[in-house]
């Protein structure tokens, strides 16, 4: 059904409104198929928009960072490793806000090697920096 159809069942301004707005809502996100994948130097600066989550090809569901780069373009942040989420935690970014998470070189711990990241959220009020070491 195109979005005309739509205006054509519902009828009222208000309706078409309504109708705009969750196509708007649709659209954007359509938009967060595109998952931010970096290699260890690679940041992402954006507004952090909302949670989702999503499920892998195994079944197994993640928490997902939806982040909005200045240019427009929605990145999905799937959360699937231990110090992303430890990081996210810790930041806590609110919708609106304007975050940095930057991928570092991997470290070696007592476990093996794992992924470092630090999420920066851009809060005047508060330290709200993640940063792990």
């Amino acid at each position: 059904m195109s979005t005309t159809e739509a205006y054509q069942i519902t009828g009222s301004n208000a309706d078409k409104n309504a109708s705009q707005r969750l196509h708007r809502r649709a659209a954007a996100r359509k938009d967060t198929s595109t998952s931010w994948r970096p290699n260890p130097g690679q940041e992402l600066l954006g507004t952090f928009i909302e949670w989702s989550s999503g499920k892998t090809s195994r079944d197994e569901t993640y928490q997902i960072a939806v982040i909005e780069t200045e240019d427009g373009q929605r990145l999905a942040v799937w959360l699937f490793y231990a110090v992303l989420r430890d990081e996210f935690d810790k930041a806590d970014p609110q919708p609106g806000e304007l975050l940095l998470i930057q991928r570092s070189e991997d470290r070696t711990g007592a476990n093996g090697s794992y992924r470092m990241y630090s999420v920066t959220v851009d809060r005047d009020s508060q330290d709200s920096t993640g940063g792990a070491s």
